[in-house]
């Protein structure tokens, strides 16, 4: 306990949190007790039993002050200064087991032991070097058993322990080694490895170190600690900090260059580009701009994720900057003539018709390009707009406070009573819209099989998907509901999840009925509509059919609700992006059944008639939505001349127009737009995810601009080779 209080208030640890420093300090006493032989329990119960210690003098420390001296405070400095006993059940038992030990050491260490239960008169003098040399024999009689096995000659080849005897396990009476003993049923104990003497000239062990953030001391550490415990000596090696410090940066380097020139020399034919900014911190505390620029393609395995371009230090946030920076890139990695379409978040910055990124970024590239504005971010603005209508401006600074209210109570709230759902009138509009839900949500729960687009990548997604179909009192769903988690306004899907739980626990929470009849709204609202939207907006080829349904739903949901319709309605026709001439082409390509072969054959005999533009239109495309959608719209009547443009950006022909839609595969042009239109980005999650890999890493180890470039190079190519952690995965080459 002494320990715990001074690595609190004296180390260099001491602003980490106090669970850190009670591990430490199990750690520490459970080295003292394989010192001496004597097993015991785990290291998490150990853990549980000094947290429940610390507990106590939290509640004693109150009352530290007091004149008179308590029963509880004299019987805990009585208990403290007893031995804390962890030892095992059967310490005592193994110590008698034991074939390493003589009768008469059996019952030495076992009086010692009972000693410390009692007076603790006895002390740990060191190492049994009897019991060592005793280790050693046994250790050098397997050895020599296995004459089959190659010698270690070479310099810096060494031998590797997999599992130790049992004998040796014995003596350590550590959980570890007794789980690390071979269960495989072969009779090698050792594995023979073959390592260079200059260990960090490998650049996978680097990537390693930098993807962990781990610092130069603490790699040449680890280092040496793995060569002694395979039973190497480290002088054998070229090891130091300082050469882990030039190697590292080397291999940094060399990764990054590589990739570098494997890109500029041989561009994809086509990408998307992204960006998205965020201030942030530097190692030393000082604030900038960053702005992450990636790129996205189907037809190169780097791009398929997004491939990191680098990221740029600004000193204000423009639509000017951004777009200098993002071009400024391009030229450097000779990606300039690739482009078809920009990735973006639609703020005023990027989206500005006459100072936004995007058409500053289009005109310095020469020529028209997609205006892909990212569609979670569209859709995110639609919930919130509908949050803010019914429940007003509920926050103080970035959190919300009903949230964080709800969150607080959930702890409260008896999970194994049945929760409320949605009902509707059997035969009406919204049963049938329920309805509909369902059957579109359930299909994408099933496992990715690879044959189309991903929708459920991340864990809200899925809760997001659960929660309705439980709302929408589906007898067939496994739903678990999960501790409500940030209630940072801008957490993804912060509004739909909070929302759900809200209203399925209401008869638990002390609600008025104006805000129970609110939740019940928006949560009809998120189920029939919303989040159907939401699950496929990843769909390039599908967005402007969802949102002309969306837009058509809302009409209808007017004769329902009409403020929420409105307001949705209001909000999504601003963001037309999906809904113009040039997008709406994407839905020939589609494969969705609910788009009627009939349309796509009226869209094309519509787009023959059109005459092929001399030159495209450049700048933010024009919205084909009035105020008011008629229920008759379609998407034949979006179709209009620059609907031409993806036939010349792409560089394809358009004579499969002239044919059956049932024949448009058997066409080249067909099938190489398709794999456009299916694979190009509509969401900038991508540079959300480089943005986070950016302040992740912005506080370590360099603050070189040139160094950090190379290794956020280096920590990319190592996470798109190594997903995981599984033993599958970082067993593969």
């Amino acid at each position: 306990m002494q320990y715990v209080l001074h690595l609190r208030e004296h180390s260099f640890l001491k602003n980490e949190p106090v669970k850190s420093h009670i591990q430490i300090a199990v750690d520490e006493v459970i080295g003292f007790w394989l010192l001496a032989g004597i097993k015991t329990i785990t290291k998490v119960n150990a853990t549980k039993r000094l947290e429940t210690v610390w507990k106590q003098w939290l509640s004693l420390k109150k009352t530290a002050g007091q004149k008179y001296v308590s029963k509880k405070q004299s019987d805990f400095e009585a208990k403290l200064s007893k031995l804390w006993d962890i030892g095992a059940p059967d310490a005592i038992a193994t110590i008698e087991a034991s074939r390493l030990l003589s009768d008469d050491k059996k019952r030495e260490d076992i009086a010692f032991y009972q000693d410390q239960r009692g007076p603790r008169l006895a002390t740990i003098g060191g190492k049994d070097k009897v019991l060592k040399a005793k280790i050693m024999q046994q250790k050098r009689r397997t050895m020599s058993a296995r004459e089959s096995a190659p010698a270690s000659s070479s310099e810096g080849e060494f031998t590797e322990s997999s599992s130790i005897s049992s004998q040796v396990a014995e003596t350590s009476h550590s959980t570890d080694f007794e789980l690390a003993q071979s269960t495989s049923g072969h009779s090698a104990k050792f594995v023979t490895l073959k390592a260079p003497v200059n260990l960090f000239s490998d650049e996978d062990l680097c990537q390693v170190f930098d993807r962990l953030k781990v610092s130069d001391n603490a790699a040449t550490m680890i280092t040496a600690a793995l060569i002694k415990a395979c039973d190497g000596n480290p002088n054998d090696f070229h090891l130091s900090r300082s050469g882990t410090y030039r190697w590292r940066i080397a291999n940094r380097l060399q990764i990054s260059e590589s990739i570098f020139e494997k890109i500029s020399t041989n561009p994809p034919e086509h990408i998307a580009l992204h960006w998205d900014g965020k201030l942030t911190k530097s190692r030393l505390g000082d604030q900038f701009e960053a702005l992450a620029v990636l790129a996205s393609s189907a037809y190169s395995g780097a791009f398929k994720k997004g491939k990191l371009l680098g990221i740029q230090t600004l000193e204000s946030a423009t639509g000017k900057a951004q777009a200098d920076a993002s071009f400024e890139l391009l030229e450097l990695w000779n990606l300039t003539k690739s482009v078809r379409a920009l990735v973006f978040d639609t703020t005023s910055s990027n989206s500005g018709k006459n100072k936004g990124a995007v058409p500053l970024l289009e005109e310095l590239i020469n020529r028209k390009v997609f205006y892909n504005a990212c569609r979670h971010h569209i859709y995110e603005l639609v919930i919130r707009e509908v949050w803010k209508c019914l429940f007003g401006s509920t926050t103080t600074g970035p959190e919300n406070t009903d949230f964080n209210t709800f969150k607080k109570k959930w702890k409260h709230i008896d999970k194994s009573r049945s929760y409320k759902t949605l009902k509707f009138i059997e035969g009406s509009w919204l049963a049938m819209k329920a309805d509909e839900a369902k059957q579109e949500i359930i299909p994408l729960m099933k496992p990715y099989d690879g044959k189309q687009k991903e929708v459920l990548i991340r864990d809200d997604y899925r809760e997001c998907a659960t929660g309705t179909l439980a709302i929408l009192d589906d007898k067939y769903v496994d739903h678990r509901f999960r501790k409500p988690g940030a209630t940072h306004s801008a957490r993804w899907m912060s509004q739909v999840l909070y929302c759900q739980k809200m209203f399925m626990w209401s008869e638990q929470m002390d609600y008025s009925e104006e805000f129970l009849e609110k939740l019940e709204r928006i949560n009809t609202f998120i189920a029939l509509f919303y989040v159907p939207a939401w699950l496929k907006t990843g769909i390039a080829c599908d967005a402007p059919w969802n949102d002309l349904k969306f837009l058509h739903d809302m009409k209808n949901f007017s004769l329902c609700d009409l403020t929420v319709a409105d307001v949705a309605y209001k909000k999504l026709r601003k963001h037309h992006w999906y809904l113009t001439e040039e997008m709406v082409v994407f839905t020939m390509f589609s494969a969705n059944p609910k788009i009627p072969d009939k349309v796509k054959e009226a869209m094309a005999a519509k787009l023959l008639k059109m005459p092929i533009p001399e030159q495209f239109r450049r700048g933010i495309p024009l919205s084909l939505i009035s105020d008011s959608v008629s229920e008759s719209m379609s998407m034949v009547d979006l179709i209009g001349p620059e609907s031409w443009f993806l036939f010349d950006a792409i560089h394809v022909g358009h004579d499969w127009l002239s044919i059956p839609v049932l024949e448009w595969h058997t066409d080249p042009d067909f099938v190489t737009a398709q794999e456009f239109v299916n694979s190009v980005e509509v969401v900038n999650d991508a540079a959300e995810r480089m943005v986070k890999l950016n302040t992740d890493y912005a506080a370590f180890i360099t603050d070189d601009k040139k160094q950090r470039a190379s290794l956020l190079q280096a920590v990319e190519d190592h996470r798109n080779r190594y997903a995981d952690f599984s033993k599958a995965t970082i067993s593969s080459t």
